[in-house]
């Protein structure tokens, strides 16, 4: 039998999600939000953030990318293996879509690492 429960997390702006699931899921998604994490979000063409491209990242981490981004205010794992930073968040252009778009787990860790043409967005630094 699971046992289910409501996680109720708010995201930066005016995006509030409710969670419905096990336990475990949903302190993962907490322990994002207190990361800075801001949602996936559809790219075009890789331009989305497009201040610092770095691509084929052996075991890519959150903190990988991170190190990568020094300076920059938001930063995107993409494909698994890529990271993305910029200083502009475009959302009227680069739309916010359901988690379950990011569903590549980075090359480093298990965490979303966005997908094809798919950004987990961050705030740096966080």
């Amino acid at each position: 039998m699971r046992t289910l429960f409501v996680c109720i997390l708010v995201f930066v702006g005016t995006h509030q999600t409710v969670c419905l699931d096990e336990i475990g899921q949903c302190v993962s998604l907490i322990e994002q939000v207190a990361e800075g994490y801001l949602g996936c979000f559809k790219d075009i063409e890789n331009t989305m953030l497009p201040s610092r491209t770095v691509k084929s990242i052996p075991d890519l981490t959150l903190k990988k990318c991170q190190h990568q981004c020094q300076g920059y205010t938001f930063l995107g794992l993409q494909y698994s293996n890529e990271c993305f930073c910029g200083n502009i968040l475009n959302t009227d252009r680069y739309k916010s879509v359901p988690e379950s778009d990011c569903n590549m787990k980075c090359s480093g860790e298990n965490r979303n690492c966005g997908s094809g043409h798919r950004n987990s967005v961050y705030r740096v630094p966080f």
